[in-house]
């Protein structure tokens, strides 16, 4: 009888464990984007933007943390060859700290782990959200992993600058609580946030990675991918962006990608980290968030991240991180 009870009990713990995995592949998702501006962008306007103090990268608030991130910060298994829209599958251990995340029964974004108790992640993932399901440590939606963690949670911290019109200051942090032990790593670790005199770095015509959960294609017939996708890109100066987007479009707290005719974020790809990896440390740096695309195609078409490094004042505050020099 004890048997029976206990394989009965087991069975109804398997259909709760694959109700929570296939509640992740159900929600609504939705397509962050601008259209792109109507009016020719003259180059004289694009010298000024660029030439504009105003519109050099630069940091927001003095950071007060005090808790530097873990020394396994950063690291992954594998090492990419050169070379979402155009994706390839990742595999665990390779982007440990990327998190997809059901919000409310509305949509579904993706974010980046920089500590057992924040996930950092787009502002236009949080707005307006009661509750984020948060899945770490995995590569597959539609199984359950053995390193995974799904985790709750109901609060979040926006940008106090955030404008839902614009995107402009489109960031947010959202506390969690993250098992980091010697089980979990390293299939769950957090990824460096860049170093204090990073601040003034443009990040320019670097090969980055960006890996989220996002629509393989344009006219995709499904939402979302099932597996984690990563593709590397070309970052460009911001000129690009600007000529696309307009001057009142896009902003110093911005990163732009090239166009390319296969490989782009897309839709549902909101929140996910562009990182670079640090060829002497072999690390890799959140540089940017996804923020947003044009409205027309995610392919050949640029990409708009949050710059990383303009924050770091403020994640600093709320995170009580210590920011590297």
């Amino acid at each position: 009888m004890a048997v029976k009870f206990a394989y009965f009990l087991l069975l109804i713990i398997i259909s709760i464990l694959r109700s929570e995995q296939q509640t992740l592949r159900e929600l609504k998702k939705r397509n962050v984007a601008k259209p792109i501006s109507l009016q020719t962008i003259t180059e004289a306007e694009i010298k000024a933007y660029m030439d504009n103090p105003a519109n050099k990268p630069k940091l927001d608030f003095k950071p007060t943390g005090r808790y530097p991130q873990t020394n396994r910060a950063g690291l992954s298994e594998y090492h990419l060859a050169p070379q979402i829209l155009g994706g390839t599958n990742a595999s665990q251990k390779q982007f440990p700290w990327v998190a997809y995340m059901a919000c409310d029964d509305r949509w579904l974004c993706s974010g980046a782990v920089i500590s057992a108790d924040w996930i950092l992640t787009a502002g236009n993932c949080v707005y307006d959200i009661n509750e984020f399901e948060i899945y770490v440590g995995g590569v597959d939606l539609d199984v359950e992993e053995k390193f995974e963690q799904i985790v709750f949670a109901d609060n979040y911290y926006l940008h106090p600058n955030y404008s839902q019109i614009t995107f402009e200051n489109d960031i947010a942090l959202i506390p969690v609580n993250l098992t980091f032990n010697d089980y979990y790593y390293p299939y769950i670790r957090p990824i460096c946030l860049p170093k204090l005199s990073q601040t003034s770095n443009t990040f320019t015509k670097v090969s980055a990675v960006i890996a989220g959960y996002g629509n393989l294609a344009d006219d995709s017939a499904t939402d979302g991918s099932r597996f984690m996708q990563y593709v590397t890109l070309r970052t460009v100066n911001n000129a690009v962006c600007v000529a696309n987007f307009g001057v009142s479009q896009f902003y110093s707290t911005n990163i732009c990608t090239s166009p390319h005719p296969t490989k782009a974020p897309c839709h549902n790809d909101e929140g996910a980290p562009l990182m670079y990896r640090d060829p002497e440390t072999g690390r890799y740096t959140v540089i940017g968030i996804y923020s947003f695309g044009s409205i027309y195609s995610c392919a050949n078409r640029p990409a708009a991240y949050t710059r990383v490094s303009s924050f770091l004042g403020w994640i600093s505050q709320v995170t009580n991180l210590a920011i590297r020099p």
